[in-house]
């Protein structure tokens, strides 16, 4: 995702199973690999290829901002997994806030429509160490 014509100020887009239906459509393979299994991953697999989509933008203070493109009904919890996995980053090591209305999302259960976080959002990465 590095690739030379995106600058500095490019946003990374995040590969996710929702950003795959959306470039392959139904010829998207559905379920899970048994080794994602065993490492307890988020379940990101597609729930059905009408699967509605948002489009989550991350800003991440002193790096590129994130554009993640999920289903409304992964978690919060599965928006920080794809996050943390992508920016190397342990989970509780930062929260996800919008800063209107100020808010950090911590309900990991909540889906992202549960949460508003659709059918777009602008979220700030705040690192908690």
């Amino acid at each position: 995702s590095n690739s030379p014509e995106a600058g500095p100020g490019a946003p990374d887009v995040v590969p996710t199973p929702a950003l795959d239906l959306l470039r392959h459509g139904d010829s998207v393979a559905d379920g899970r690999d048994a080794e994602a299994k065993s490492r307890d991953e988020p379940d990101l697999s597609i729930k059905s290829p009408h699967s509605k989509i948002t489009t989550l933008r991350v800003r991440v203070e002193g790096g590129r901002p994130l554009i993640l493109k999920m289903q409304f009904q992964d978690s919060v919890r599965d928006l920080q997994c794809v996050v943390a996995k992508h920016l190397k980053l342990a989970e509780q090591d930062f929260e996800l806030r919008t800063s209107f209305p100020n808010k950090a999302y911590t309900a990991m259960k909540d889906t992202l429509e549960d949460s508003g976080l659709v059918p777009n959002a602008t979220l700030i990465l705040r690192r908690l160490v």
